[in-house]
């Protein structure tokens, strides 16, 4: 990547932007199952990484030139504004398995429950890993092993909105034996479970701290997801 970057130092303004632009869908096609969210990570930090060298003083004389490059370079920053809030634990030039911060396990029938709080913690500029947000990622996938890979490795915490129709589908068991996976493996607080009722579900003690969405409001419940994140 340096070496590439070094080549901004000696050409016009519109090669810096071809070549700008070539850097960064060379990384978008070497990694092309990186999901959308970790896509538009990368070019952010890129452009992040190597503003300074696109507008240089030294570099660039030309007033004009560089007035271009910088109104390019500020329209690029503006369209993915959504990474400029860095996280108090870790820096944005960081990159690692945990692509979000919150996986939601949900069973259809309690998607209001799941939107609601999707809804705030985007807003919140957590990253939220909700099926609805993630349509253009699931295309063509085969999905059994990428929600094995999300459940297990790529969050910091996973939310189990647990209920009787949470206990039924096939598919919440899958996403639930892959967060318990990573909860034994690291012996970790991983899973937080929100309770719409008292259904039990097989390998979730009882002894587990959990919410009561009968209790709690959706506002209520994101403020602490968030405050946990933020430790």
């Amino acid at each position: 990547m340096l070496g590439q970057i070094s080549l901004f130092y000696t050409v016009p303004s519109y090669s810096i932007i071809l070549i700008f632009f070539s850097i960064i869908y060379s990384y978008i096609d070497k990694y092309p199952d990186l999901p959308s969210y970790t896509r538009r990570k990368a070019i952010y930090e890129i452009v992040q990484k190597n503003k300074i060298s696109l507008i240089s003083q030294e570099k660039l004389n030309d007033n004009e030139s560089k007035s271009k490059t910088e109104s390019f370079i500020n329209k690029i920053k503006s369209r993915f504004s959504f990474f400029t809030k860095k996280s108090n634990k870790k820096s944005n030039d960081s990159f690692n398995n945990e692509m979000y911060d919150i996986a939601l396990s949900f069973a259809g029938e309690d998607r209001k429950y799941a939107e609601a709080i999707a809804a705030i913690l985007y807003k919140s500029q957590i990253k939220v890993f909700y099926d609805k947000y993630e349509q253009d990622t699931f295309w063509g996938k085969n999905l059994y092993q990428h929600l094995q890979k999300v459940y297990r490795d790529s969050a910091k915490f996973c939310v189990i909105i647990i209920s009787s129709n949470y206990a039924k589908k096939l598919w919440t068991r899958h996403e639930l034996e892959q967060a318990q996976a990573r909860a034994f493996k690291e012996n970790s607080e991983y899973i937080l479970p929100l309770r719409i009722d008292n259904t039990e579900i097989p390998g979730l003690n009882e002894t587990i701290g959990y919410i009561d969405l009968n209790e709690h409001s959706i506002k209520e419940v994101c403020s602490l997801l968030i405050k946990k994140i933020r430790k």
